[in-house]
């Protein structure tokens, strides 16, 4: 009889751990098998929010709105259109908010073309230069256009940069186009991308642009020219690199030159707590083509103008003009914070001319950081999902191992 009751006991044990078992797996599985068409689809076509999570807002310290970004650090610069440099002094993390201080109003040189860079151009079958242009990060995407914010491999940013070197083309610029691919979009992609970098410096270009396309909102790159919405870029300079100060001079030098020919081109330069390997030249340049909020077609707009800019900065003949409108660029501050819609500049920047202006050779002082630190670059909630995945299947299956043969036993 004890013998018996025993047997059973360890029967419905065992029925029971079967059930438990088969509970569990079936379970893990069900969230395996439904995971892929939920979170991790979701992750590839982020929406807004989830981009926005890690975006900041920035104030000055009267309280008017100055701009917003990803990853800001106290310490970064930032040069709005009238030219105004703050520097950002605090940082709420709770609210994703911040202050900045403003510093100073650079005075940057007008200048003009002597001769119509396309009427050179059309007339010279030579080269007149050699641009590089690559993507540190390939996957970075526009959802209205590619239908995703991030393809994993070739993204939506690569037929930006065909685009631009199309039109660099036609101005007779010798242009090189890397696609090497440098995913995933980590921290080290910079790392991987300086390699290729260094490929493109060797072939003697005259200057190397890192083509990307930023995470804010839809309207923060989006200004309305003649009535009609325009894209607008933002250059990114890196502060923790030796050339710091000769990258930010050639920034502010590609933005006098805007000021003439599409004054609404460019947002604004941000000088951010890294060296996006701006360290190898002085005439590196990371290019924000816009939000992937922005409609792709909209980014591609802009590039004939950018083209344009790059060409008369770099290969045409300027000379410095006196700006017989001062007295009118010192209007109401607030209206020209607002938008500069109509091409209205406010006051310009404070740099000296060292002497080569066919390349905006600028100096703008000596303003390099000690301390080289790394770029942390923008989350990608792709990657740590595929983490998060393979961890959970691996230790799924792992359990199911050790639950088989404590039940052989």
């Amino acid at each position: 009889m004890y013998n018996f009751v025993k047997i059973k006991q360890n029967n419905d044990m065992n029925t029971i751990t079967s059930k438990s078992l088969f509970i569990f797996l079936s379970i893990v599985s069900c969230f395996i098998c439904f995971m892929p068409f939920s979170s991790f689809n979701d992750c590839v076509l982020a929406d807004e929010t989830l981009l926005q999570n890690d975006m900041y807002v920035i104030y000055s310290e009267d309280g008017k709105y100055l701009f917003e970004r990803q990853n800001v650090m106290v310490g970064d610069e930032y040069i709005d259109k009238q030219m105004r440099c703050y520097i950002v002094i605090s940082i709420d993390e709770k609210t994703k908010t911040g202050v900045a201080k403003y510093e100073c109003t650079y005075e940057i040189p007008k200048v003009k073309v002597k001769e119509d860079a396309s009427v050179q151009t059309a007339s010279n079958s030579q080269s007149r230069g050699h641009i590089g242009l690559y993507m540190t990060h390939n996957d970075e995407s526009y959802v209205s256009g590619d239908g995703y914010d991030s393809i994993y491999g070739k993204g939506g940013v690569h037929d930006i940069a065909k685009a631009f070197a199309l039109n660099l083309n036609s101005k007779k610029i010798e242009t090189t186009l890397d696609e090497t691919l440098h995913i995933p979009h980590d921290s080290y992609a910079y790392l991987r991308s300086n390699t290729t970098a260094k490929k493109l410096l060797q072939k003697n270009v005259d200057a190397l642009f890192d083509i990307h396309r930023d995470g804010t909102s839809r309207g923060f790159y989006i200004t309305e020219v003649n009535g009609e919405e325009r894209c607008m870029v933002r250059m990114v300079v890196g502060k923790a690199n030796p050339n710091y100060a000769k990258n930010k001079a050639f920034a502010l030098f590609l933005m006098s030159v805007s000021k003439t020919y599409a004054p609404w081109l460019f947002v604004d330069i941000y000088m951010a707590s890294g060296h996006y390997n701006q360290n190898l030249n002085e005439y590196m340049m990371l290019f924000e083509m816009g939000s992937h909020l922005v409609e792709k077609d909209l980014v591609l707009k802009t590039v004939p103008e950018l083209a344009e800019v790059v060409n008369v900065a770099l290969f045409g003949e300027l000379e410095e003009v006196e700006d017989e409108n001062d007295s009118s660029s010192n209007g109401n501050e607030e209206n020209e914070d607002s938008e500069d819609n109509n091409g209205n500049t406010g006051n310009n920047d404070n740099i000296e001319n060292s002497g080569s202006n066919d390349k905006g050779e600028i100096d703008s002082g000596n303003e390099t950081k000690e301390d080289n630190v790394n770029f942390v670059s923008n989350y990608l909630v792709e990657n740590n999902v595929n983490d998060w995945f393979l961890s959970i299947l691996i230790l799924t299956i792992a359990l199911s191992f050790v639950i088989i043969v404590a039940l052989k036993q």
